[in-house]
């Protein structure tokens, strides 16, 4: 038997889930509910504005949580992919280019150190909102790669490990709850 919470985090939103002996036990049930008690944070790898995290730089949609990643080679660049912030190709190069944006410059204006020492700093903001509660930690979705420095103790992928940095099961990937209010599969306790 055990407390963990699960943590999933997307390309929009990430959702801390507290489980007790593999059961879902949320204090809130609706969107509105869990964004107060902070069981859904409105940050992800992917989507999310960096103003969001960046207040003191431009409050406009120059780049997203995708080019922090980028820029620091968290994720591969796919140059067919431009649904970035400004349509433009996700490749390092234009990612750094977004980035400096967000300091109303150009990178004629701030060398590639000073824009990876920004992309830094906002990595480890996204970091800050991401922190789940003392305990054992199960890691899920696209994103649980960001999880996997904030959480040390946790692994990818919903394996789990306990106070004693010992790995314990692991949850599938995909793995879904058997019926309502059953164990997740690989959850403490189960």
């Amino acid at each position: 038997p055990g407390r963990c919470t699960l943590l999933d985090i997307g390309t929009t939103t990430t959702d801390l889930i507290p489980l007790t002996d593999g059961v879902p036990s949320p204090v809130a049930r609706t969107d509105v509910g869990r964004l107060s008690s902070g069981e859904l944070v409105y940050h992800g790898w992917r989507r999310t504005p960096l103003c969001a995290l960046y207040p003191e730089g431009a409050a406009e949609l120059f780049a997203t949580t995708l080019d922090v990643c980028l820029a620091l080679g968290l994720v591969p660049e796919d140059p067919a992919d431009t649904d970035t912030a400004d349509g433009q190709p996700a490749t390092r190069s234009c990612a750094l280019r977004r980035l400096a944006r967000m300091r109303c410059a150009s990178l004629e204006e701030l060398t590639e150190a000073e824009v990876l020492d920004l992309a830094r700093i906002l990595h480890g903001r996204l970091l800050s909102r991401l922190k789940p509660p003392e305990g054992p930690v199960l890691l899920s979705g696209s994103g649980s790669f960001l999880l996997e420095s904030a959480c040390p103790g946790a692994a990818a992928g919903g394996a789990w490990r306990g106070p004693d940095g010992r790995r314990r099961k692991s949850l599938r990937p995909g793995a879904q709850p058997r019926g309502r209010g059953a164990p997740l599969a690989g959850a403490p306790g189960v």
